[in-house]
């Protein structure tokens, strides 16, 4: 099977967080490469089929880094966060757009 090759765009501020999103790639199993750049504010990885993009978009997002953009294996994805409700309890749902309209929902529980 095919490495995936993923681009993300993430916004961070100082050599710190730009050390954090290499710590979590680097302990990420599928990993192949990555290369992370605090001047172009970007991650740029090679991963194995087994790793989808919505994982290591988790991993990041878990670290307290803003996601802005991406591309997986050429395709853009957008994200916009929605703030809703659902069983009883405050959440986010990171909703995440392709280029070809397909959306994914990535869901974190926000405490109240």
């Amino acid at each position: 099977m095919a490495d995936h090759i993923y681009k993300i765009d993430i916004t961070m501020t100082c050599g710190g967080c730009s050390g954090t999103v290499e710590r979590v790639l680097k302990k990420l199993d599928g990993i192949k490469s990555y290369d992370v750049s605090l001047d172009t504010q970007s991650a740029n990885l090679v991963a194995a089929d087994s790793l989808d993009y919505q994982t290591i978009l988790e991993k990041i997002k878990k670290t307290g880094k803003k996601v802005n953009k991406g591309e997986a294996d050429g395709e853009l994805w957008t994200f916009k966060t929605m703030i809703g409700w659902r069983s009883r309890r405050r959440g986010t749902t990171v909703c995440v757009e392709s280029e070809s309209g397909g959306w994914r929902g990535i869901e974190e529980e926000v405490s109240e």
